[in-house]
């Protein structure tokens, strides 16, 4: 019962001056002490829900229940975009998304849309289907021009009188719809989903790139180790006729046997990459640090 779990402020007040009006004694010894009956006329407050949250409130005091929407760990920190010309609708959706742990980002109408996702790309674009100025079909089709942001998943925002609209939708490349006025469920779960198959997307693709970029260590390594053996070769051949050779080319033919042994390392490393890790070699170019990288189990 919420009458129970604690008292009204005004209460608290007239109980710390003596007062106690329309407070009457328990009926019999089974009722507990601090027991006050409803005054007159009383009816509790109303139990709601808050447009912007699933949790119930009471007097605008959310009441914590064991079954709140919990965030998704797997997507927490990734980025959607909401594009919308009314603000209304983006706080809406900015504060269903944020309560699942997505960081969210607005933009008011197509333009603000499109310098947003340049200046930093989202994971995924929530967009609305008709807007003034810049349509959301002009912004799906301008991302799509665009090889660095074709890729970004779109959902659109769209009323229900809108159907001829939406099959537009999804000729210029969108990938799902929500219809207005929003569910928060509905629209949790739409964007929940193409979020994990955009993560998906991305394991799959880093998976071919990873097993392209083995599969041309093993060539390399082969094409390196050929000559290799041909320089250890002649090493040992010269190291056998030390005798006539003076210390200091001896000397020199030791560092050259040196630095064979660690191309030699190098190589087998690079064969047995098992999860490589990358560094900047350059601005916009990429290397592998072996130190950092996994190796499978036949480097032990």
């Amino acid at each position: 019962m919420l009458m129970h779990h604690q008292p009204s402020h005004a209460a608290a007040s007239q109980a710390g001056r003596g007062e106690s009006p329309g407070r009457e004694p328990p009926a019999s010894g089974d009722e507990p002490l601090d027991y006050a009956p409803p005054a007159r006329g009383f009816s509790p407050p109303p139990v709601v829900h808050s447009r912007l949250s699933a949790t119930p409130q009471v007097d605008g005091d959310p009441i914590v229940t064991n079954d709140a929407p919990q965030a998704d760990p797997d997507l927490g920190g990734l980025t959607v975009l909401v594009v919308d010309d009314t603000p209304e609708s983006l706080d809406l959706i900015d504060a269903i998304l944020s309560e699942e742990g997505l960081e969210v980002r607005t933009a008011l109408g197509g333009v603000a849309a499109m310098a947003s996702v340049r200046e930093r790309r989202p994971d995924l674009i929530l967009l609305d289907l008709m807007m003034p100025g810049m349509s959301g079909i002009e912004v799906c089709e301008a991302l799509k021009r665009e090889p660095e942001l074709a890729r970004i998943p779109v959902v659109f925002l769209t009323a229900m009188r809108e159907s001829e609209q939406e099959l537009e939708a999804f000729r210029v490349g969108a990938v799902d719809y929500v219809t207005k006025p929003v569910k928060p469920e509905i629209l949790i779960a739409r964007v929940k989903t193409q979020l994990r198959l955009e993560l998906l997307r991305r394991e799959s693709e880093r998976s071919a790139r990873l097993a392209g970029l083995l599969a041309a260590v093993v060539s390399l390594g082969h094409e390196i180790n050929n000559p290799l053996q041909g320089i250890t070769g002649a090493l040992d051949v010269l190291r056998a006729r030390s005798s006539g050779i003076d210390d200091d080319v001896l000397a020199e033919l030791e560092v050259v046997a040196e630095q064979a042994r660690r191309i030699r390392d190098v190589v087998r490393r690079m064969a047995h990459l098992a999860e490589p890790e990358f560094e900047e070699y350059a601005p916009g170019v990429s290397m592998v640090d072996l130190d950092s990288s996994q190796l499978d189990e036949r480097e032990e």
